[in-house]
């Protein structure tokens, strides 16, 4: 490689211990680092600089930087040396690496509440452990870093991190590499065994990597703040707690559950690699090992060809148990019916038939529901056979019949580099064909005993993706390498590559084009292009999207062939493959588009999203049809089921199997929000509430019920034995009415809300860190508008007497206003963690408390000072609330441990837990007029407890979702209760006790 004798510093990216790193180019329009190594390294062997350099190139891994080529060149030039000119040789040594376009892991570091989120934090924590492990563990002899921090970790354009400057001392003169003479490493990443005694050892680049790992969990300062508690403990739940936060906005059930873990996981693991005893820190390969029992799915599916580019190599090769597909088969009535009035008639040779309508009065629906920790995806449907190929995240290869639910294993993933990519049947060869990890692809028989047919080398690394010709006996590949072609291979010439297309950019789908026997489409970053591989050339390219297009899929429509792509810019575009131009955008959305699927026997489109939910069009309108929401998680695939009504769709914590009927189904209306105390949104898609009669599954239990004084907080004169105890339920799918005046600007961003009644006003906090004041009279007018925090305001409460609002927000402190003052802020003060919930003190006016982390503190907020804490949770506690017990006050607290406590205030001690939900408590409730308490959770129930005996008297499900927040009607019997699909106001029916009860 020829070498320029400068850079521009335009071109300069970087400058390290024995270099300066530049941006260049290849002959060939690779982008490449340069490495310009400095002149000042006497002693230095060129044939010791070769033969480096060879040891360098044989490094391959996913998570090493590589190296591509070197420059060495002399140049002559005469210099003054001890008095005299004399003529000097200057050697100039350059090393070029991959560009990595994502820059270093150092840039992208921040604290809980910002910047990367968990999954892409997990794959960095990951990758760099693998990196290392190559290094320490892959190499004879071993590798040892001895600089490893965030600087030199760089990340590719999927945020894949590759170890780099990794042994470069190796490259220089014994004089320079010995440890006792010269320094290495970075302060602040450095273990006390070598700052005390220059002893190095694997166990250095533990050390560093401990530190590293713990500025990607909790940021840069992480150091500062574990410093200021009292227990390494402490700083965990800490971390945890503010992670909870952030997940629970994203994630529910067990990907919430298992994103947890991994939080807890790798801070632990990271805080073992900074043991100052460089004997207790782990190796590793355990490193790795407890990793690896902590992974779950995140983003797109891994076998195949997600849009956040390599999952897979971020997740471990270990195979799950064999599954025990146990489904739940439901019976449900649709909310919403494909409306037959606007189908027109199409031709007989269209894909899509509109026929299959019938008007009926009621759609059913049935639905196969297969919950898993590690779900398996749908990659691809036999043409005759009733099968599903699948992959999950361990990189395994299974059919599952859609008839039966049973599953048979194809392979299981062995080593990491054979983990399966990308998967498809070719069914009239009775094969499927698997491309892996390593840049193999593999073919194998389905017909048991499964026979290897043939395996061979495809591409450099991480076939993506796939796709079989439906007549010629061709297959087409691509990988997630930027430099790597697509390739067309034909099995009956031996799996012999027959041509290859210079695509510029990452693919992401591709498909042979139905219609038309010489033409494919790829789905590449911003566009689909489509390509004759007859002619080998890019014909013309559909680009519209604002990011990346994740997936696509054929149509017809009138005879006419069309396209429909996904994108990451949460919407959908219609493509005219003759007139090549956009004829129509799908929104509605909420999150990234992750797959698009076209039903090949009815004039459906279908949308998988992040945002957990599929939605349904109308292929000849272009109109939303239906939306199905089955809170498994964000979409990962979605396949129709050939000849049948049926789809597979894959979630991040399940799969379901669901037909859709032959019936008219009307269009939902847009999503509305509700403005409540818990501030949390409702999906809703109808505006009709429904009264119903139902029973509780259990009942008060009036025996148990003791007398209380009068001046109680609850009164237990309202329940009397009876045979039955029913409720009236008002159920709302959508709030009816607008309970306040507010334009939707002023509810925008909102995080936050009470009621100031004797001001007749409502106090709102947002998310970018303000506090709002509005009358509630109509027209609503703005009071106040000022900033409370620097980011999002969690909670609110309103003094009972005084002119008061406490607020909290995230990484802030809590504050007291007087609004008599002009909101002016009177009081500070500092918590240790993240407040999720504070309430005022009932009985005391001068005392607060507040729900953070696994406990609950009570405040004095005349001295400012904490009184005491009520620990005793194993998980966050989500709520709290007070309730009196014969004149005496009690709190009760909801966790996400599935457990709710009742704590003496008197005492300060847990005096009873509630047990029986079965996943975590969300919202907890004291009624203030009858003796109960009121626990919600996302097992989708409320529980009715005795607030005398605490013991369980009733369970409400009205299978509207997740419980998301409880609100008592004071001077009546009502609850109002908040679903994640639904508003419920409901009245326990209490008859007043004769004279002989009392």
């Amino acid at each position: 490689m020829g070498y320029r004798y400068g850079f521009s510093e335009r071109r300069k990216v970087g400058k390290g211990a024995y270099g300066t790193v530049y941006k260049g180019e290849l002959k060939n329009g690779e982008e490449i680092a340069v490495k310009m190594l400095h002149n000042d390294t006497l002693g230095f062997d060129d044939k010791q600089f070769e033969n480096e350099f060879q040891n360098l190139m044989r490094l391959e891994h996913p998570n090493i930087v590589r190296l591509v080529a070197y420059c060495y060149e002399t140049q002559h030039k005469h210099a003054e040396y001890k008095g005299r000119i004399v003529f000097a040789a200057l050697i100039h040594r350059a090393l070029c690496f991959e560009y990595m376009p994502g820059g270093s892991l150092e840039n992208h570091l921040s604290d809980e509440f910002h910047g990367l989120d968990w999954p892409t934090r997990y794959k960095i924590i990951k990758g760099t452990c693998e990196g290392l492990k190559y290094l320490h563990e892959g190499l004879k002899p071993p590798i040892y870093h001895l600089d490893l921090k965030p600087g030199n970790i760089l990340l590719d354009k999927n945020m894949v991190p590759k170890l780099a400057d990794f042994g470069l001392s190796k490259l220089f003169s014994e004089d320079k590499t010995r440890i006792t003479q010269t320094p290495i490493g970075t302060i602040g990443y450095l273990p006390p065994e070598y700052i005390e005694n220059n002893i190095v050892s694997n166990k250095l680049d533990i050390f560093s990597l401990g530190v590293v790992m713990l500025k990607i969990i909790a940021g840069p300062n992480w150091r500062s703040r574990s410093v200021e508690m009292s227990s390494l403990q402490e700083f965990t739940d800490q971390v945890l707690g503010n992670w909870t936060i952030r997940l629970q906005e994203t994630w529910n059930g067990s990907s919430l559950d298992v994103y947890r873990q991994q939080v807890k996981a790798c801070t632990e693991i990271a805080l073992k690699c900074v043991e100052m005893d460089r004997f207790k820190r782990p190796k590793i390969v355990d490193i790795i090992n407890q990793i690896n029992e902590h992974q779950t799915l995140f983003g797109k599916l891994p076998i195949g060809h997600g849009p956040e580019g390599d999952l897979l190599s971020d997740h471990g090769h270990e195979r799950l148990p064999t599954h025990s597909h146990k489904s739940v088969t439901l019976e449900s009535s649709s909310v919403s019916h494909l409306n037959s009035s606007d189908i027109k008639e199409n031709q007989e040779d269209d894909q899509h038939s509109s026929s299959y309508f019938k008007e009926k009065e009621e759609d059913r629906q049935m639905h196969q529901i297969i919950p898993m920790v590690h779900p398996d995806i749908p990659v691809d449907v036999h043409p005759s056979e009733p099968w599903i190929l699948t992959g999950n995240i361990f990189g395994s290869v299974d059919i599952l019949n859609y008839n039966t639910l049973e599953t048979m294993n194809l392979i299981q993933a062995g080593s990491y580099e054979q983990t399966a990519c990308s998967a498809k049947f070719i069914a009239r060869k009775q094969w499927f064909v698997v491309g892996c990890k390593d840049g193999f692809i593999r073919v194998y028989t389905y017909d048991s005993p499964i026979q290897k047919v043939k395996r061979f080398k495809a591409h450099s690394w991480n076939i993506t993706c796939l796709d079989v010709h439906p007549i010629e006996p061709y297959m087409v590949s691509a990988s997630s390498s930027l430099m790597d072609k697509i390739k067309l291979w034909d099995w009956n010439k031996g799996w012999e590559c027959i041509k290859t297309f210079e695509m510029q950019g990452l693919a992401q789908e591709i498909k042979f084009n139905p219609k038309d026997s010489q033409k494919f489409v790829v789905a590449s970053i911003l566009n689909a292009q489509v390509w004759n591989f007859r002619s080998s050339r890019c014909e013309f390219t559909l680009s519209g999207h604002g990011s990346l297009v994740s997936s696509f899929d054929y149509f017809t429509r009138g005879n006419q062939l069309y396209i429909i792509t996904g994108s990451l810019d949460k919407t959908a575009k219609i493509w005219d493959c003759q007139s090549r131009t956009c004829v129509q955008t799908l929104t509605g959305h909420m999150d990234c588009v992750t797959c698009v699927c076209s039903h090949p026997d009815l004039p459906i489109l279908l949308t998988g999203s992040n945002d957990e939910t599929v939605r349904l069009w109308n292929s000849n309108t272009f109109r939303l049809e239906d939306v199905l929401d089955f809170e498994l998680g964000k979409v990962t695939a979605i396949v129709c089921l050939k000849g049948s009504k049926r789809v597979a769709i894959g979630h991040d914590a399940g799969l379901v199997i669901t037909e859709i009927g032959q019936q008219p189904l009307v269009s939902h209306g847009p999503e509305d929000k509700l403005l409540s105390d818990q501030h949390q949104k409702l999906r809703s898609y109808s505006n009709e509430a429904v009264t119903l009669e139902s029973r509780l599954k259990r009942h008060l239990n009036l025996g148990h019920i003791q007398e209380n004084q009068e001046e109680d907080h609850h009164n237990s004169s309202c329940l009397k034995d009876k045979g039955e105890d029913s409720a009236v339920h008002q159920i709302h799918s959508r709030h009816p009415c607008r309970l306040l005046p507010l334009s939707a600007a002023a509810c925008a961003g909102l995080s936050a809300a009470k009621l100031i009644a004797r001001k007749q006003w409502l106090v709102v906090g947002h998310q970018d860190g303000f506090i709002k004041v509005y009358t509630y009279e109509s027209p609503a007018q703005q009071v106040k508008r000022f900033k409370a925090h620097p980011l999002v305001i969690t909670c609110l409460d309103v003094h009972p007497s005084e002119p008061y609002v406490l607020s909290a927000g995230t990484m802030d402190s809590i504050k007291l206003w007087d609004w008599n003052k002009g909101w002016e802020c009177i009081k500070k003060f500092e918590m240790p963690g993240q407040t999720y919930e504070l309430k005022f003190n009932p009985k005391d006016e001068h005392r607060f408390a507040v729900a953070y982390l696994l406990n609950t503190q009570v405040w004095n907020f005349r001295s400012s000072r904490h009184e005491f804490t009520l620990s005793g949770h194993q998980s966050l506690v989500s709520s709290f609330d007070y309730f009196t017990r014969s004149n005496q006050l009690y709190i009760i607290t909801g966790s996400l441990d599935n457990t709710a406590k009742i704590w003496d205030c008197q005492s300060r001690t847990c005096v009873q837990t509630l047990t029986g939900h079965m996943d975590g408590i969300t919202c907890v409730c004291s009624h203030p007029d009858l003796p109960i308490l009121l626990t919600g959770s996302n097992d989708e129930t409320v529980r009715v407890w005795n607030s005398n005996t605490f013991k369980l008297e009733g369970v409400l499900d009205f299978e509207l979702g997740k419980v998301i927040s409880i609100a008592c009607l004071r001077g009546s019997k009502r609850v109002v209760i908040g679903h994640h699909a639904g508003l419920v106001i409901t009245e326990i029916r209490c008859e007043q006790p004769g004279p002989s009860n009392r």
